[in-house]
């Protein structure tokens, strides 16, 4: 296992909108913490628009991530709590993640077929 991927991961992850994150399991997180490279603790003000400067196996991850995780988002209505900035924030967010982990799964197949 990569552990610098899962150190980035990790470190991603904590940067994420507090509803995005506890849609994944404290299961997973206890594992990151637990398998990460604690030498390697990468920064991140928010997640990345872009995940090419990433380890490989941290786009993967992400990738297995979003299938398992946040998928159901697709198709999800999110209720306005009469606040559009937070209902567009939350789009908007989901729509970066969602984005970010099409590109970086369209690169490892491109990437593969080499």
């Amino acid at each position: 296992m990569n552990t610098k991927a899962l150190s980035e991961v990790y470190s991603i992850i904590q940067v994420m909108n507090i509803n995005v994150r506890s849609n994944i399991p404290d299961s997973f997180m206890t594992f990151l913490r637990e398998n990460r490279n604690i030498l390697y603790n990468p920064k991140f003000d928010k997640v990345p628009k872009n995940f090419d400067n990433l380890e490989h196996d941290t786009q993967v991850i992400f990738a297995l991530i979003f299938k398992k995780y946040f998928s159901q988002y697709n198709n999800l209505e999110i209720e306005t709590n009469n606040s559009r900035e937070l209902v567009k924030y939350r789009e908007s967010f989901i729509s970066k993640l969602l984005g970010a982990i099409k590109k970086a799964h369209h690169n490892i197949l491109k990437n593969r077929w080499r």
